[in-house]
């Protein structure tokens, strides 16, 4: 059983502050095991069952503006500094009136779904349109510095989902004109594949408070040990089981 609990208090943390902070924040203290009250073998901390942190790897790598990983390092203190995106297309070199026209009909209808208006990143002027914001569907919210943010904060299970679609991967990739749309059996697995293997690699960079689990006890252990267990999970549109069987085996 997992306890939904409030913000877990960590011990050492640096304190949010205009003067630099060392490149790796210290890892929290470990949560114990047991507590008044709580039932033997409970774990404590909160759960994020729905992240997307290699989403600015679908789509053709055109639709989702930043990135989970940047130069600067893991911060938690703040908020990471992302560049302007253009608003009609997230392709800088995208200058194409094909190109511009399908990301201005693109963009705001995937907008829309959150009920959050295509603005660009740092906008804050008005603030209701500002990134980042919890509806905002198109820009990468999962900087590693935002997901320590929140581990210091008591984030202790997130399940790191790959996505994509591959009609819209098409549409941003340059429409086909003369063969129209031909989807392609391998599409899914293989952005499956590049996503898991970027969400890897973010662990494994990471590993002194994060880790992945491929089972309960896994992640049961992981959170008794005082780091964010991951659990990597699927929301794509045409895996087949072939497909899921390849993937539990890599």
């Amino acid at each position: 059983m997992i306890v939904l609990a409030g913000a877990l208090l960590c011990a050492g943390l640096p304190t949010c502050s205009s003067t630099p902070l060392p490149p790796s924040p210290q890892a929290c203290s470990t949560i114990p095991a047991q507590r008044p009250g709580v039932p033997t073998g409970s774990v404590w901390g909160f759960a994020d069952l729905h992240s997307h942190p290699a989403i600015e790897l679908a789509f053709d790598r055109a639709l989702i503006w930043g990135g989970a990983i940047d130069s600067a390092p893991v911060n938690a203190a703040e908020l990471p500094v992302i560049d302007a995106c253009p608003v009609e297309t997230h392709e800088q070199n995208a200058s194409t009136p094909l190109d511009r026209a399908v990301g201005t009909l693109l963009f705001p209808g995937v907008s829309s779904q959150g009920h959050f208006a295509h603005a660009p990143v740092g906008d804050i002027d008005p603030p209701s349109t500002a990134w980042p914001n919890a509806r905002d569907v198109i820009h990468q919210q999962m900087n590693v510095s935002s997901i320590r943010r929140a581990y210091e904060a008591g984030l202790r299970l997130m399940f790191a989902s790959t996505t994509d679609d591959q009609v819209i991967s098409a549409l941003l990739s340059g429409p086909n004109a003369l063969n129209g749309f031909v989807p392609d059996e391998s599409f899914d697995l293989q952005s499956a594949r590049r996503q898991i293997e970027f969400i890897q690699g973010v662990v494994e960079r990471n590993k002194t408070w994060m880790w992945l689990a491929r089972t309960p006890q896994d992640a049961r252990n992981i959170i008794q040990g005082g780091r964010l267990a991951v659990v990597l999970s699927l929301e794509m549109n045409g895996l087949s089981e072939s497909d899921l069987n390849t993937l539990v085996k890599d």
